[in-house]
């Protein structure tokens, strides 16, 4: 005996529900040697001749073997001409039941029953019927990695491929997981993932295969996080976890992103629209931002920063603007109100030193410099009342 020497098949149905892929019916092929077995899923039976020719050609492609005999019932599908001709010329010995005799072919009847597991597949996640045929497919997955008594308690995994199977990658069927949405599946306000259901494995790609609720499809992913003790709950339209399982899933995310901010930071950027003047305008008409500019000019004073001088003839001052910031509490209550006299010291692509040295957001305004790397001039601030700058910097910066 070897492989492909005698291949046992039947179909099973029809099923009163309509499978995802809207199949009723499906054909199974066992490898007697080995006891593999193999399924397809089918929507009329007329199709068993043509799913027939391609199991042919794929297993016997897979193996090196070729298909020598195969062992059914008496039934319509397997007596048509279709099926007989293939046969023939293919060179392949077609034996057929007693009618009305099931045992006669028992290799095939038995895996039948015992893929009728699917049903506790079903019952276990409370699934609806149309999910029979990734039930069954999951099934027959999960018996070809169980050992057999009749291969000397060896797998059929193990029996047809040469090696033991690894099941690392098992997971619960019929669980909730959460599947991560590719970026080209999504912009910047859509979900990361989304719930979905586990409903098998793909035999040919490294992934899992899972229905999406929301749009009735099935798709095939690898990153996923099962939650395997959780299903998805269909008598209330989807409402299906708890709220601590949303933050069970952070790990499928993309990499940290850099320079994020804090809520509090987002809150404060937001008050700067109400509670801070765009322009000098704006705030010379209000009694707190005067004392706060006024306070400005004092320090500035104090510190001795600039000097106040005329304005050569020559020369072309730099513009000059006051910042104006609403520092607030944790609370998000207001601290008090700072204003910044600033200006630019950017020019003819040279870059200046900075006259303040505090890290101040600057106005990229026209400065032309002296050439001189330590001299520039600026026209003065607006004045407030009767009050000017008066300034002299230790670099001696000029302010006019």
């Amino acid at each position: 005996m070897k492989k492909l020497q005698l291949i046992h098949t039947d179909v099973a149905g029809p099923m009163k529900t309509i499978s995802l892929n809207g199949s009723r019916y499906y054909i199974a092929f066992i490898d007697d040697y080995t006891r593999m077995c193999w399924v397809y899923f089918l929507k009329f039976k007329t199709e068993v001749a043509s799913v027939f020719m391609k199991f042919k050609n794929w297993i016997e492609n897979q193996s090196g073997h070729r298909i020598q005999v195969v062992r059914s019932d008496y039934d319509t599908e397997y007596t048509s001409n279709k099926f007989a001709k293939f046969c023939h010329d293919a060179g392949i010995e077609h034996q057929y039941t007693t009618p009305y005799t099931p045992q006669q072919n028992g290799v095939i009847e038995k895996k039948n029953r015992t893929i009728m597991m699917a049903r506790c597949l079903l019952f276990e996640k409370d699934l609806p019927k149309k999910f029979w045929a990734e039930a069954v497919n999951t099934a027959v997955f999960l018996l070809n990695r169980l050992s057999r008594r009749v291969l000397q308690n060896k797998t059929p995994y193990e029996a047809w491929h040469g090696y033991k199977p690894s099941l690392q990658n098992l997971k619960i069927f019929g669980c909730l997981c959460f599947t991560y949405v590719p970026r080209v599946r999504r912009d910047k306000l859509d979900k990361k993932v989304e719930a979905d259901i586990f409903v098998g494995y793909n035999n040919v790609t490294k992934g899992y295969r899972v229905f999406q609720p929301q749009t009735e499809k099935v798709i095939v992913s690898k990153d996923i996080k099962f939650i395997e003790t959780e299903k998805w709950n269909f008598k209330e339209a989807g409402k299906s976890v708890g709220q601590e399982i949303v933050q069970d899933i952070d790990d499928i995310d993309e990499a940290p992103v850099r320079g994020t901010k804090l809520l509090t930071n987002i809150y404060q950027s937001c008050n700067v629209a109400v509670l801070e003047p765009a322009e000098f305008e704006e705030a010379k008409n209000d009694r707190k931002w005067i004392n706060a500019m006024k306070e400005e000019l004092r320090m500035i004073e104090k510190n001795q920063t600039w000097e106040l001088v005329d304005m050569p003839k020559h020369k072309k001052p730099s513009g000059v603007k006051w910042v104006y910031r609403t520092k607030l509490n944790a609370d998000s209550t207001i601290n008090k109100h700072k204003a910044r006299f600033n200006f630019s010291l950017v020019s003819l692509g040279w870059l200046n030193r900075t006259v303040l040295q505090s890290g101040w957001p600057q106005v990229h305004n026209s400065l032309v410099h002296l050439g001189q790397p330590n001299q520039t001039r600026s026209e003065s601030p607006p004045q407030l009342g009767i009050m000017q700058i008066p300034c002299i910097s230790p670099h001696h910066n000029v302010l006019l």
